[in-house]
């Protein structure tokens, strides 16, 4: 089967769907076969009457060949798979958009049946999690009526010790699910229609370096002890951006981050235990 491929890096769209419960269906009518369609979690159920002869069904877009399903005789239920994926990343996923089901029977006789289906990301929100000081949390939502992917997230300030843009392949532009110490690390993962997630940096982005042992460093987000970064830290508000590639959409969220609290030390790095979010102005633009 030359079946489309759609896998992303940063800067490369690529594309999903996944099914949640049953979205985005369809009824019988002028195709005659089709009883129903609905996208379930990352396929696209298919259903003909009980005493249905169709025994290959195509998913074409612009009539090239996207996926396919086979049935056997006293078959009338099939699915198609829309994303191919594991644990950790997507080997494949669907063009999203019109989509058109080419249903052929032992006859050979074809029906068609044409279908929408698109995701909608955008962050519902960014914060810094309750139990865990060190990151920015970001739950991402899908009000589409198909999944769509996320491909990288990226933390970028000038005020941050370390920021990871999109653009970086050393995997710091991958993510992981909160909470982190219990996920595994994705460079891509489906999100189905309806449903959010909530995705931190694979390593902390809130800490400074405090040198308390040796001579500090020149750079400049680097502070002579615990003392210097809270007197000059403390209680400031700094700015971070937080861009995440999906499959469909770039999506940026501004916010403002209020460090305060005591400053406690993490292996060489110091966090602020009561830093939270002060603001936050998000955007999506479509690839």
């Amino acid at each position: 089967m030359n079946r489309r491929q759609y896998l992303g890096t940063a800067g490369t769209a690529f594309t999903t769907a996944a099914l949640a419960g049953c979205v985005g269906s369809g009824n019988e009518g002028e195709d005659g076969v089709f009883v129903e369609t609905a996208v379930n979690e990352t396929a696209l159920d298919v259903e003909f009457p009980e005493d249905s002869s169709i025994r290959q069904v195509n998913l074409l877009q612009d009539g090239e060949l996207v996926n396919q399903a086979s049935l056997q005789a006293g078959e009338y239920r099939t699915s198609i798979q829309l994303v191919q994926h594991d644990d950790t990343q997507i080997q494949g996923i669907y063009p999203p958009g019109d989509l058109t089901l080419v249903a052929t029977d032992d006859a050979g006789e074809e029906y068609e049946h044409e279908q929408t289906i698109e995701p909608a990301m955008e962050i519902a929100d960014v914060r810094v999690p309750d139990d865990d000081f060190q990151r920015l949390l970001v739950e991402v939502e899908n009000t589409g009526n198909g999944p769509g992917a996320l491909a990288r997230l990226g933390v970028l300030g000038e005020e941050l010790h370390e920021g990871f843009p999109l653009e970086d392949d050393a995997a710091g532009a991958n993510f992981l699910q909160h909470p982190a110490d219990e996920s595994p690390w994705f460079d891509s993962h489906p999100l189905s229609a309806r449903e959010s997630i909530d995705i931190v940096p694979p390593d902390p982005v809130l800490g400074f370096v405090a040198i308390t042992s040796y001579e500090p460093d020149p750079e400049p987000h680097w502070y002579d002890d615990p003392e210097t970064l809270a007197d000059e830290l403390g209680g400031e508000t700094i700015a971070v951006d937080v861009p995440i590639l999906t499959a469909t959409h770039n999506l940026t969220a501004s916010v403002d981050v209020l460090l305060a609290g005591d400053v406690v030390e993490r292996g060489r790095m110091h966090y602020f235990t009561e830093a939270q979010v002060d603001d936050i102005e998000t955007s999506t633009k479509a690839l």
